[in-house]
């Protein structure tokens, strides 16, 4: 780990962001500005770790004496994990990059540096991808196997006499189930998750609105209590119900981040446009309408863009920042410095709207490659809580009826109230690890695979555990 101000950077962290900061370096030589002024525009607006990272070289300089930014920068990043010597030599090639004198070789050492830095990230994320089998197949087996071994001595226990074992009775079982193996099992994803080299979005509380309706499970429980049903049924109808109307609360914030996620993408291949059309000396404003246009994105977006550079007063900076902010930062900052770079010289902006096109269709094949790599660990992870888990369980319950009966009614019971506890709690560890695995563990995912996942989970376990044999 890599310390300031008493907080610590993941070496996974900065690899992840080193891309983005590698091609802010590469906007700014091809913009024609210095090394130091690069390093102080990402420690400003760069990746959160790397501009952290950046600005303690910047405060080594202003603030101590010593002058020397490329030296702090190199000493921040030297020695500390092997993991970082990919984004070592990247960062030299950079510096030689703006020390060159010859700009066609400074764009091939900058080029160079931006496949090591993707290299890198590649590298990582295969190597995340490769490490998961291990800690998968032991939620697997703790996720299944683990209470299937445990509940099969319910009616063993129940029956008493030599069956009877000092060390082990019903309350231990219920707690071992309940409690330890989710806590076994979170502690398992919190170690996967924190090897994770890509960011996961922020935590935002906004959603946690969904899960209200799972209130409404309460009163439904209850109801179908009275009516006569027993404490299983009840339960998975419940909850199985509840999960369901959140769902249905939940479409209309999935399609607006669907429709966010698609604009962000188009917005990234407009670029390739945008610099051509720079390239031949088109207006800026015009160039940009129309580049968005050719990509089809939403006429409501490219209306509001419409808009507000009409009523900026030729502040296109604000106007620029006021639409795209809200749909990616990333995307506007670059827009914004095209933009800047087209008020100095309309061709050389084009080209750099190109570079920064290359980037980040360079990072984002990069991401895509690993992440149908993690899919079919993501699908194994989705099935064991959906379907494996409850089918498993359920037949498990089946088998052991006859010993049931001859234990009472009692034990019965306590196996359908306590498995349906258990099937919700694996649906939401797995939720947040399915979430994780693909990047995508905001709370809004996280919740809506949870409702996808426990209507089936209970589902596939109520059949199954009605089979009689």
């Amino acid at each position: 780990m890599i310390l300031w101000k008493d907080r610590e950077i993941r070496p996974q962290s900065l690899i992840n962001e080193f891309p983005v900061a590698v091609g802010m370096f590469s906007v700014s030589y091809t913009a024609g500005d210095s090394f130091e002024s690069a390093v102080r525009n990402i420690a400003e607006r760069g990746p959160k770790n790397i501009s952290r990272l950046f600005d303690h070289s910047i405060r080594e300089a202003d603030c101590r004496g010593d002058p020397d930014i490329k030296g702090n920068l190199l000493r921040s990043i030297s020695g500390k994990s092997d993991e970082l010597s990919e984004m070592r030599r990247a960062m030299n090639m950079v510096m030689a990059a703006f020390d060159s004198p010859d700009p066609v070789k400074g764009r091939e050492m900058m080029d160079d540096a931006e496949e090591m830095a993707l290299t890198s990230l590649r590298d990582a994320g295969q190597s995340y991808s490769s490490g998961l089998s291990t800690p998968c197949m032991l939620i697997f087996g703790l996720g299944i196997m683990v209470p299937m071994m445990l509940i099969s001595f319910f009616p063993i226990l129940g029956i008493g006499g030599i069956f009877q074992v000092d060390a082990l009775d019903k309350d231990t079982i219920t707690m071992i189930t309940i409690v330890g193996i989710p806590l076994v099992v979170l502690m398992v994803i919190l170690s996967i998750r924190d090897r994770n080299p890509f960011p996961m979005p922020e935590f935002r509380t906004e959603h946690i609105i969904y899960l209200t309706p799972m209130i409404i499970s309460i009163p439904i429980f209850m109801i179908m209590r009275k009516t006569g049903n027993n404490i299983g049924d009840a339960l998975v109808i419940s909850l199985s119900v509840s999960a369901i109307i959140s769902l249905v609360l939940m479409v209309p914030s999935l399609i607006a981040k669907r429709n966010k996620s698609d604009t962000e993408g188009k917005l990234a291949d407009s670029l390739y446009e945008l610099g051509n059309r720079l390239t031949m000396g088109e207006n800026f404003d015009l160039a940009l309408i129309t580049s968005m246009r050719s990509m089809r994105i939403s006429d409501r977006f490219i209306s509001s863009v419409e808009r507000e550079l009409a009523l900026c007063r030729g502040d296109v900076s604000y106007a620029i920042m006021t639409t795209m902010s809200p749909v990616s930062v990333e995307m506007a900052m670059h827009y914004l410095e095209v933009y800047r770079a087209s008020r100095k010289d309309i061709r050389d902006s084009g080209g750099l709207a190109l570079s920064i096109a290359h980037q980040l269709q360079g990072r984002e094949s990069v991401k895509k490659d690993i992440g149908n790599r993690l899919r079919s660990m993501m699908d194994m992870m989705t099935g064991t809580s959906a379907l494996f888990a409850p089918l498993i369980l359920g037949m498990s319950v089946v088998m052991m009826a006859p010993i049931s009966q001859m234990a009472g009614a009692q034990v019965v019971m306590d196996m359908s109230l306590i498995l349906p506890v258990y099937l919700v709690e694996l649906a939401v560890l797995i939720s947040i690890l399915s979430s994780n695995l693909m990047c995508k563990g905001d709370m809004l995912s996280i919740i809506s695979r949870f409702c996808l996942t426990v209507p089936v989970s209970l589902l596939v376990f109520k059949v199954c555990s009605g089979l009689t044999i």
